[in-house]
């Protein structure tokens, strides 16, 4: 069955109207742009052959789940990644919500369920839009699963919410899609986080879709870890529209995956809305590791940063693509862009491209790339000192990938142990 033909079957069986309306529409548009193709800029460097040409199966619920072999026991893969870490948990094992190792939020003034249970109303404040591309159209005509979170005004959401995604073993290809929609209103507070963990030896691929929408003066720090198999293609995509004062902080740790892209599309729509981008990279073997953005300041008085690391090594090949544009009538805008890229080996490659698109004249805008080595007299100084080479690269690489999350708050301790965690496990 082609793509085309699953996403039309499937949008005949939805019942509710929003989903009936948002999967026809992805059906026309995938149907107008088909998969994505190298004569799209943003697709220019991505290896497109791991993308399935045809629609895999689907995972099956399980009673009993394996890994490479073993039987996993996710409440200890969950303690062990979160380390004790006190929050709202919704876990999806293989793409289904598993509700006996979820711990579903229950603050005043913050409304929760799966996406089964929404209602038309419910979604009024996520407008369908065109796609941006086929992967795009394909994620909204086949999720099968997701959550909806709304916070009321001035809502202040305890704890930190964690979207835990794990994969087992499957006997053959499957994929699945994935897509949340959080409304933070205004005034509101909330701390997102998204983990993405896979061991599967068999292809997967996987796409994982947040719509964000954040009210006037909300405030939204907003994580994800992924750690996707090595047989894996995870396609990941944070939309988000800020509204006037709104605040993202957003980071990612892009770690696993055969292929694994995140991409981002920003909207700062509202005078005074403030958001950074922020996140690592890393690709070793023949890994593919790639972060595509797209922000746009769409009203005056508006903030963006963009910080982002490459760490290649081996075969290993990776994306930058950022690019910021400035509308007309955004006056005093301040927007930055940063790129820094170490590859670890003569074969690893990075292509970045960070670009400034400004139709303003008020403005303060930079940007910037680079792509290195280590620094051959930090190394030599901290050989000098008695430190081995392993070591001393380790300590250079950590001060290097330590930047991105040093302003995490205390309380978010085990994200910055599973940067160290990682880092270690594979360099």
């Amino acid at each position: 069955m082609s793509w085309a033909a699953q996403i039309e079957q499937h949008s005949r069986s939805s019942k509710a109207n929003w989903l009936k309306n948002l999967r026809q529409h992805a059906l026309n548009e995938f149907n107008s742009k088909g998969l994505p193709t190298r004569h799209m800029e943003p697709w220019k460097h991505t290896k497109l052959s791991l993308i399935p040409s045809n629609p895999l199966q689907w995972p099956q619920q399980k009673t009993e789940l394996l890994g490479f072999g073993l039987k996993l026991e996710p409440k200890k893969i969950l303690d062990h990644v979160l380390k004790g870490l006190d929050c709202y948990l919704v876990t999806f094992v293989d793409g289904h919500i598993n509700e006996s190792l979820s711990n579903f939020p229950k603050d005043q003034g913050v409304q929760f369920s799966s996406i089964g249970h929404l209602s038309d109303e419910d979604v009024v404040s996520f407008k369908t839009k065109s796609s941006q591309h086929g992967v795009h159209s394909i994620n909204a005509a086949l999720f099968q699963t997701g959550i909806f979170l709304k916070l009321d005004k001035n809502a202040v959401l305890t704890k930190p919410f964690v979207l835990f995604h794990l994969s087992s073993e499957n006997k053959s290809p499957t994929m699945k899609h994935l897509r949340h929609f959080i409304v933070a209103g205004e005034k509101s507070q909330a701390t997102i986080i998204e983990f993405h963990m896979g061991f599967n030896s068999n292809d997967e691929f996987e796409t994982s879709y947040l719509n964000l929408v954040a009210q006037p003066d909300s405030n939204i720090l907003h994580f994800k870890i992924q750690e996707a198999s090595m047989s894996s293609t995870h396609m990941g995509t944070l939309d988000a529209k800020l509204e006037a004062g709104a605040v993202l902080r957003s980071y990612l740790l892009n770690w696993g995956g055969r292929l694994a892209r995140q991409e981002y599309y920003v909207a700062l729509d509202g005078k005074g809305a403030d958001c950074s981008l922020k996140g690592l990279f890393f690709g070793k073997n023949e890994q593919n590791s790639e972060v595509i953005i797209d922000l746009q300041h769409n009203s005056s008085n508006t903030k963006s940063e963009q910080n982002f690391k490459g760490v290649l090594e081996d075969k290993a090949h990776g994306v930058f693509y950022g690019k910021i544009l400035v509308q007309k009538d955004a006056q005093k805008i301040n927007a930055d862009q940063s790129n820094k890229n170490i590859l670890l080996s003569d074969d690893a490659i990075v292509n970045t491209r960070p670009q400034l698109e400004i139709y303003a004249d008020d403005v303060k805008c930079s940007h910037g790339a680079t792509i290195g080595r280590l620094d051959e007299g930090a190394l030599f100084y901290l050989r000098s000192r008695g430190i081995g080479k392993k070591e001393a690269e380790h300590m250079l690489l950590l001060g290097f990938a330590e930047e991105i999350l040093i302003d995490i708050d205390q309380k978010l301790i085990p994200i910055k142990d599973r940067l160290h965690h990682l880092l270690e496990a594979t360099l």
